[in-house]
């Protein structure tokens, strides 16, 4: 049979081509074509390679590869945060990733602004939480998650049992800066959103109840309408307590006619008390001219004071004056924040 020579040139040239375009590494399991497209170079995060190519040994080369482009911010800076109320968030956290950092953490109590709004604040936990934790801690925090489950690795202990008596402070500093084989979630979470997950988890600890009153520092606000005369004459001089239904028309200190059961009390419980001197204090939000809100608190105060000396209380007993929004009781960067800085109060001053 006769062969042609033109197509064994072809075939030739062909499978020439074909081996000198494959190649095998060392680390290489065998042959491959265009590795380069087959399998990316290995480099380091946060680094700036530039433009690799064949300039992966050069001098210029390899001090990229040692200087990481991602660093981290200078020592005592903190981030800008457009809400100033809530600049005492980003303060430099003071508590180091030590074993007496962790214990010291104990004192870092929960800014008040989160308690405000307990269940929004651990419902937005939740769903962080959902995002950040549960694939490990599991939905309910009992060491569950799925990573645990397929992957074989040592369940955390769930939080209603060896870390059922954490602080908020501890769960703080641990999502923090990590303890044992959970890493620091600092840059996965801001700091506003780390106290967020610490409530959701502390409502894992004691099933589903935050327990606020339990809370180190925490001072819940006197309950007018439940307390007595015998409460009021046990109760320290200097002690404050907020009419939290005494009402005013908008803008003004006319008393509405839904404010009369609240006064009534009040009045009762002076009479009961002969000796009971008082001031009367009127507070605002900070909304609107400041000036104008230190007379409006004013006007409001002495409003109450009038109606209680006209229920027969003696005028003597009876101090009023407004301070507008010098002293809030909550954050005044939301609504229901302004709601509890506009309050009547009253403060024992003799007994």
């Amino acid at each position: 049979m006769k062969i042609n020579l033109k197509y064994i040139s072809i075939f030739a040239i062909g499978s020439s081509l074909v081996l000198t375009s494959c190649f095998k590494s060392d680390d290489s399991p065998g042959y491959e074509y265009m590795p380069d497209m087959y399998r990316s170079q290995a480099i380091e995060a946060y680094v700036d390679y530039g433009m690799v190519k064949d300039d992966e040994l050069s001098e210029a080369a390899l001090k990229r590869k040692s200087t990481i482009s991602a660093r981290k911010p200078a020592e005592g800076t903190i981030p800008y945060y457009a809400n100033h109320t809530k600049a005492e968030l980003f303060m430099p956290y003071a508590y180091p990733n030590t074993v007496e950092g962790y214990e010291a953490a104990d004192a870092n109590q929960i800014p008040a602004l989160f308690l405000e709004d307990v269940e929004g604040n651990v419902k937005e936990g939740k769903r962080l939480y959902n995002i950040m934790c549960q694939h490990c801690h599991g939905m309910k925090g009992q060491g569950d998650g799925g990573v645990v489950e397929v992957g074989d690795f040592n369940p955390p202990s769930p939080y209603n049992g060896a870390y059922k008596n954490r602080s908020l402070g501890k769960i703080f500093h641990v999502i923090t800066n990590g303890k044992g084989a959970m890493g620091s979630h600092s840059s996965q979470l801001n700091k506003e959103e780390r106290w967020k997950v610490a409530m959701y988890v502390r409502t894992l600890q004691h099933d589903g109840d935050f327990k606020l009153d339990e809370l180190s520092g925490f001072k819940k606000e006197i309950n007018f309408s439940a307390i007595t005369a015998e409460d009021v004459s046990k109760m320290e001089t200097g002690s404050k307590i907020s009419l939290r239904n005494v009402y005013f028309n908008v803008g003004s200190a006319d008393l509405s006619e839904k404010s009369s059961q609240e006064l009534n009390k009040l009045v009762e419980l002076m009479k009961a008390s002969p000796s009971l001197k008082i001031e009367v204090a009127g507070h605002t939000d900070n909304s609107g001219d400041a000036l104008k809100n230190v007379s409006l608190s004013e006007a409001r105060a002495k409003s109450v004071a009038s109606k209680l000396v006209a229920s027969g209380i003696d005028a003597s007993r009876i101090q009023s004056k407004g301070y507008g929004s010098e002293f809030p009781v909550a954050d005044n960067s939301s609504d229901q924040g302004k709601k509890l800085n506009r309050r009547i109060e009253f403060e024992i001053l003799s007994k």
